[in-house]
Protein backbone atom coordinates (compact mmCIF):
# COMPACT_ATOMS: atom_id res chain seq x y z
CA UNK A 1 0.00 0.00 0.00
CA UNK A 2 1.76 3.08 -0.68
CA UNK A 3 1.70 6.44 1.40
CA UNK A 4 -0.18 9.79 0.16
CA UNK A 5 3.14 11.38 -1.05
CA UNK A 6 4.32 8.69 -3.21
CA UNK A 7 0.74 8.06 -4.32
CA UNK A 8 0.47 11.68 -5.27
CA UNK A 9 3.53 11.48 -7.67
CA UNK A 10 1.70 8.10 -9.24
CA UNK A 11 -1.15 10.03 -9.86
CA UNK A 12 0.87 12.44 -11.51
CA UNK A 13 2.10 9.91 -13.70
CA UNK A 14 -1.11 8.66 -14.81
CA UNK A 15 -2.46 11.78 -15.72
CA UNK A 16 0.14 12.52 -18.43
CA UNK A 17 -0.60 8.81 -19.46
CA UNK A 18 -3.62 10.22 -20.10
CA UNK A 19 -2.89 12.71 -21.90
CA UNK A 20 -0.45 10.57 -24.06
CA UNK A 21 -3.34 8.19 -24.74
CA UNK A 22 -5.94 11.21 -24.95
CA UNK A 23 -3.59 12.77 -27.90
CA UNK A 24 -3.51 9.45 -29.60
CA UNK A 25 -7.24 9.19 -29.56
CA UNK A 26 -7.50 12.80 -30.98
CA UNK A 27 -5.26 12.33 -33.52
CA UNK A 28 -7.31 8.82 -34.41
CA UNK A 29 -10.76 10.45 -34.44
CA UNK A 30 -9.39 13.91 -36.39
CA UNK A 31 -7.92 11.16 -39.21
CA UNK A 32 -10.93 9.28 -39.11
CA UNK A 33 -12.97 12.59 -40.01
CA UNK A 34 -11.16 13.53 -42.60
CA UNK A 35 -11.72 10.61 -44.30
CA UNK A 36 -15.54 10.47 -43.92
CA UNK A 37 -16.43 14.03 -44.40
CA UNK A 38 -13.56 14.45 -47.08
CA UNK A 39 -12.02 17.22 -44.84
CA UNK A 40 -9.09 17.71 -47.26
CA UNK A 41 -10.57 18.64 -50.20
CA UNK A 42 -12.88 21.16 -47.61
CA UNK A 43 -9.67 22.64 -46.41
CA UNK A 44 -8.13 22.80 -50.12
CA UNK A 45 -11.20 24.96 -51.26
CA UNK A 46 -11.38 26.88 -48.26
CA UNK A 47 -7.51 28.00 -48.92
CA UNK A 48 -8.08 28.60 -52.66
CA UNK A 49 -11.29 30.49 -52.07
CA UNK A 50 -9.23 32.83 -49.33
CA UNK A 51 -5.77 32.53 -50.44
CA UNK A 52 -3.93 31.28 -47.33
CA UNK A 53 -1.89 28.84 -46.37
CA UNK A 54 -1.21 25.95 -48.77
CA UNK A 55 -2.09 22.40 -47.42
CA UNK A 56 1.34 21.36 -46.82
CA UNK A 57 1.81 24.53 -44.43
CA UNK A 58 -1.50 23.68 -42.72
CA UNK A 59 -0.22 20.12 -42.29
CA UNK A 60 2.85 20.62 -40.96
CA UNK A 61 1.87 23.41 -38.46
CA UNK A 62 -0.63 20.31 -37.11
CA UNK A 63 2.14 17.97 -37.04
CA UNK A 64 4.28 20.48 -35.43
CA UNK A 65 1.82 21.07 -32.91
CA UNK A 66 0.36 16.75 -32.04
CA UNK A 67 4.36 16.43 -31.42
CA UNK A 68 4.69 19.31 -29.30
CA UNK A 69 2.23 17.99 -27.23
CA UNK A 70 3.24 14.89 -27.21
CA UNK A 71 6.76 15.77 -25.96
CA UNK A 72 5.71 17.83 -23.46
CA UNK A 73 3.68 14.79 -21.61
CA UNK A 74 6.48 12.91 -22.24
CA UNK A 75 8.90 15.09 -20.44
CA UNK A 76 6.35 15.22 -17.88
CA UNK A 77 6.10 12.01 -17.12
CA UNK A 78 9.87 11.64 -16.90
CA UNK A 79 9.92 14.16 -14.71
CA UNK A 80 7.32 12.39 -11.92
CA UNK A 81 9.72 9.10 -12.26
CA UNK A 82 12.74 10.87 -11.05
CA UNK A 83 11.03 12.63 -8.22
CA UNK A 84 10.14 9.24 -7.20
CA UNK A 85 13.75 7.91 -7.69
CA UNK A 86 14.82 10.74 -6.26
CA UNK A 87 12.30 10.45 -3.01
CA UNK A 88 13.15 6.55 -2.63
CA UNK A 89 16.77 7.91 -2.34
CA UNK A 90 16.13 10.17 0.02
CA UNK A 91 14.02 8.08 2.59
CA UNK A 92 16.80 4.96 2.17
CA UNK A 93 19.61 7.48 3.04
CA UNK A 94 17.17 9.15 6.39
CA UNK A 95 15.95 5.86 7.11
CA UNK A 96 19.95 4.38 7.01
CA UNK A 97 21.05 7.61 9.45
CA UNK A 98 17.99 7.11 11.62
CA UNK A 99 18.92 3.29 12.22
CA UNK A 100 22.66 4.59 13.48
CA UNK A 101 21.52 7.79 15.72
CA UNK A 102 18.85 5.08 17.39
CA UNK A 103 21.97 2.72 17.91
CA UNK A 104 23.71 4.88 19.58
CA UNK A 105 20.62 6.54 21.80
CA UNK A 106 20.15 2.58 22.59
CA UNK A 107 23.29 2.41 23.66
CA UNK A 108 23.93 5.25 25.91
CA UNK A 109 20.55 4.64 27.26
CA UNK A 110 21.04 0.77 28.20
CA UNK A 111 24.43 1.93 29.81
CA UNK A 112 22.73 5.03 31.99
CA UNK A 113 20.01 2.92 33.13
CA UNK A 114 22.45 0.18 34.29
CA UNK A 115 24.35 2.94 35.97
CA UNK A 116 20.94 4.21 37.62
CA UNK A 117 19.78 0.72 38.72
CA UNK A 118 23.36 0.65 40.77
CA UNK A 119 22.58 3.78 42.00
CA UNK A 120 18.81 2.89 43.14
CA UNK A 121 20.77 -0.66 44.92
CA UNK A 122 23.05 2.37 46.96
CA UNK A 123 19.96 4.45 47.83
CA UNK A 124 18.21 1.22 49.54
CA UNK A 125 20.97 0.71 51.56
CA UNK A 126 21.39 4.55 52.29
CA UNK A 127 18.11 4.22 53.85
CA UNK A 128 18.04 1.44 55.46
CA UNK A 129 21.33 2.50 57.27
CA UNK A 130 19.54 6.12 57.90
CA UNK A 131 16.25 4.50 59.35
CA UNK A 132 16.82 6.31 62.73
CA UNK A 133 18.23 9.53 61.28
CA UNK A 134 14.88 11.55 60.34
CA UNK A 135 17.10 14.33 58.46
CA UNK A 136 19.65 11.89 56.60
CA UNK A 137 16.47 9.91 55.62
CA UNK A 138 14.57 13.04 53.89
CA UNK A 139 17.97 13.43 51.87
CA UNK A 140 18.32 10.18 50.92
CA UNK A 141 14.61 10.42 49.51
CA UNK A 142 15.06 13.64 47.89
CA UNK A 143 18.23 12.25 46.23
CA UNK A 144 16.05 8.53 45.21
CA UNK A 145 13.22 11.09 43.64
CA UNK A 146 15.98 12.70 41.52
CA UNK A 147 16.80 9.53 40.62
CA UNK A 148 13.32 8.31 39.20
CA UNK A 149 13.01 11.69 37.34
CA UNK A 150 16.05 10.82 35.35
CA UNK A 151 14.77 7.16 34.77
CA UNK A 152 11.36 8.25 33.47
CA UNK A 153 13.19 10.85 31.60
CA UNK A 154 15.21 8.32 30.23
CA UNK A 155 12.38 5.74 29.46
CA UNK A 156 10.56 8.65 27.34
CA UNK A 157 13.76 9.25 25.40
CA UNK A 158 13.36 5.38 24.46
CA UNK A 159 9.39 6.25 23.26
CA UNK A 160 9.94 9.61 21.82
CA UNK A 161 12.84 8.77 19.43
CA UNK A 162 10.63 5.95 18.06
CA UNK A 163 8.01 8.87 16.59
CA UNK A 164 8.57 8.93 12.50
CA UNK A 165 11.14 6.23 12.75
CA UNK A 166 9.10 3.85 10.54
CA UNK A 167 7.23 4.87 7.92
CA UNK A 168 3.62 5.50 8.47
CA UNK A 169 0.88 3.01 7.49
CA UNK A 170 -3.01 2.20 7.22
CA UNK A 171 -4.16 0.75 10.70
CA UNK A 172 -7.89 0.16 11.92
CA UNK A 173 -8.61 2.17 14.45
CA UNK A 174 -11.37 -0.09 16.35
CA UNK A 175 -8.23 -3.26 16.63
CA UNK A 176 -5.66 -0.07 18.05
CA UNK A 177 -7.38 0.65 20.62
CA UNK A 178 -8.56 -2.95 21.50
CA UNK A 179 -4.67 -3.90 21.68
CA UNK A 180 -4.48 -0.48 23.77
CA UNK A 181 -7.11 -0.75 26.68
CA UNK A 182 -5.78 -4.87 26.96
CA UNK A 183 -2.79 -3.73 28.30
CA UNK A 184 -4.27 -1.86 31.03
CA UNK A 185 -5.66 -2.90 34.56
CA UNK A 186 -9.34 -1.11 33.67
CA UNK A 187 -11.08 -3.17 36.92
CA UNK A 188 -14.80 -2.63 36.20
CA UNK A 189 -14.13 0.29 34.01
CA UNK A 190 -16.20 -0.24 30.16
CA UNK A 191 -14.38 0.70 27.76
CA UNK A 192 -17.31 1.75 24.84
CA UNK A 193 -15.45 1.43 20.99
CA UNK A 194 -17.99 2.64 18.13
CA UNK A 195 -15.78 3.38 15.39
CA UNK A 196 -16.29 0.68 12.75
CA UNK A 197 -14.29 0.11 9.70
CA UNK A 198 -12.04 3.46 9.95
CA UNK A 199 -8.71 3.24 9.10
CA UNK A 200 -6.26 5.97 9.21
CA UNK A 201 -2.94 6.27 7.56
CA UNK A 202 -0.41 7.20 10.89
CA UNK A 203 2.76 6.61 12.48
CA UNK A 204 2.90 3.03 13.92
CA UNK A 205 3.34 4.07 17.75
CA UNK A 206 -0.54 4.90 17.45
CA UNK A 207 -1.45 2.44 20.08
CA UNK A 208 0.38 4.28 22.09
CA UNK A 209 -1.90 7.46 21.68
CA UNK A 210 -4.76 5.25 22.44
CA UNK A 211 -2.98 3.40 25.16
CA UNK A 212 -2.12 6.90 26.82
CA UNK A 213 -5.65 8.22 26.54
CA UNK A 214 -7.19 5.26 28.65
CA UNK A 215 -4.10 5.84 30.83
CA UNK A 216 -5.10 9.52 31.40
CA UNK A 217 -8.70 8.40 31.90
CA UNK A 218 -7.72 5.69 34.98
CA UNK A 219 -5.49 8.78 36.28
CA UNK A 220 -8.22 11.24 36.44
CA UNK A 221 -11.47 9.56 36.05
CA UNK A 222 -11.37 9.35 39.88
CA UNK A 223 -13.06 6.23 41.51
CA UNK A 224 -16.56 7.15 40.09
CA UNK A 225 -15.76 6.93 36.25
CA UNK A 226 -17.50 3.92 35.01
CA UNK A 227 -17.05 4.46 30.78
CA UNK A 228 -14.34 5.69 28.57
CA UNK A 229 -15.96 5.60 25.44
CA UNK A 230 -14.28 5.96 21.62
CA UNK A 231 -16.46 7.00 18.76
CA UNK A 232 -16.58 8.96 15.32
CA UNK A 233 -18.25 11.77 12.89
CA UNK A 234 -17.51 13.70 10.33
CA UNK A 235 -16.41 17.11 10.36
CA UNK A 236 -16.51 18.55 6.40
CA UNK A 237 -13.98 16.33 4.17
CA UNK A 238 -12.19 15.20 7.62
CA UNK A 239 -12.82 12.65 10.52
CA UNK A 240 -12.99 13.31 14.40
CA UNK A 241 -12.69 10.67 16.51
CA UNK A 242 -13.63 11.25 20.06
CA UNK A 243 -12.24 9.66 23.52
CA UNK A 244 -14.36 10.59 26.54
CA UNK A 245 -15.12 9.04 29.81
CA UNK A 246 -17.74 9.92 32.46
CA UNK A 247 -15.27 10.72 35.65
CA UNK A 248 -14.58 13.27 37.10
CA UNK A 249 -13.39 16.05 34.23
CA UNK A 250 -10.41 18.49 34.35
CA UNK A 251 -9.81 21.44 36.30
CA UNK A 252 -9.39 24.79 34.69
CA UNK A 253 -5.91 24.70 35.65
CA UNK A 254 -5.36 20.78 34.15
CA UNK A 255 -7.09 21.56 30.75
CA UNK A 256 -4.68 24.95 30.53
CA UNK A 257 -1.43 22.39 30.91
CA UNK A 258 -2.74 19.64 29.57
CA UNK A 259 -0.58 19.25 26.66
CA UNK A 260 2.76 20.90 27.99
CA UNK A 261 5.68 18.54 28.64
CA UNK A 262 5.96 17.26 32.46
CA UNK A 263 2.68 17.88 32.96
CA UNK A 264 0.65 16.13 35.04
CA UNK A 265 0.84 12.90 37.54
CA UNK A 266 3.63 10.30 37.79
CA UNK A 267 5.86 11.04 34.12
CA UNK A 268 3.86 13.48 32.75
CA UNK A 269 4.74 12.95 29.36
CA UNK A 270 1.57 10.95 28.55
CA UNK A 271 -0.45 13.93 26.52
CA UNK A 272 2.79 15.52 25.29
CA UNK A 273 3.57 12.30 23.77
CA UNK A 274 0.24 11.93 21.86
CA UNK A 275 0.00 15.07 20.38
CA UNK A 276 3.55 14.28 19.23
CA UNK A 277 2.82 11.16 17.52
CA UNK A 278 -0.35 12.69 15.59
CA UNK A 279 1.36 15.63 14.64
CA UNK A 280 4.16 14.07 12.68
CA UNK A 281 1.22 11.80 10.64
CA UNK A 282 -0.49 15.60 10.11
CA UNK A 283 -3.37 14.60 12.78
CA UNK A 284 -4.05 17.04 15.61
CA UNK A 285 -6.04 16.74 19.06
CA UNK A 286 -7.87 18.83 21.25
CA UNK A 287 -9.33 19.13 24.33
CA UNK A 288 -13.18 19.36 24.33
CA UNK A 289 -14.28 19.03 27.70
CA UNK A 290 -17.42 20.61 29.51
CA UNK A 291 -17.77 21.16 33.50
CA UNK A 292 -18.71 18.56 35.44
CA UNK A 293 -19.24 15.77 32.68
CA UNK A 294 -15.96 14.34 32.39
CA UNK A 295 -13.08 14.75 29.97
CA UNK A 296 -13.07 14.61 26.06
CA UNK A 297 -10.51 14.87 23.60
CA UNK A 298 -11.01 14.87 19.70
CA UNK A 299 -7.82 13.60 17.44
CA UNK A 300 -9.19 15.59 13.65
CA UNK A 301 -8.11 12.93 10.62
CA UNK A 302 -8.04 15.12 7.60
CA UNK A 303 -9.29 14.15 4.24
CA UNK A 304 -6.57 11.57 2.52
CA UNK A 305 -5.64 10.34 5.81
CA UNK A 306 -8.81 8.67 6.46
CA UNK A 307 -10.86 5.41 5.01
CA UNK A 308 -13.64 3.59 5.65
CA UNK A 309 -14.25 -0.39 4.79
CA UNK A 310 -17.37 -1.60 3.83
CA UNK A 311 -18.90 -1.68 7.15
CA UNK A 312 -17.44 1.98 8.18
CA UNK A 313 -19.71 4.95 8.20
Amino acid sequence: MKNPLEADIFRRISRTQQDLILIFIVAVIVFSLSIVFNLPEMILGFIGRHNALLIGDLLTLALVLVLSLAFFSYRRWQEARGEIQERKEADHALLSANRRLQLLNDITRHDIINSLTGLFLLIGRAEARAAGNPETLASIQKEKEIAEIIHRQIVFTRDYQEIGLRMPEWQNVEDIITKAWIGHKIGSVRIDVQIPGLEIFADLLLEKVFYNLIDNAMKYGGPAMTTIRFTQHRDGDSVVIACEDDGLGLSEEARKNLFRRGYGKHTGYGLFMIREVLAISGLTITEKSQPGRGARFEILVPKGLWRCTATGT
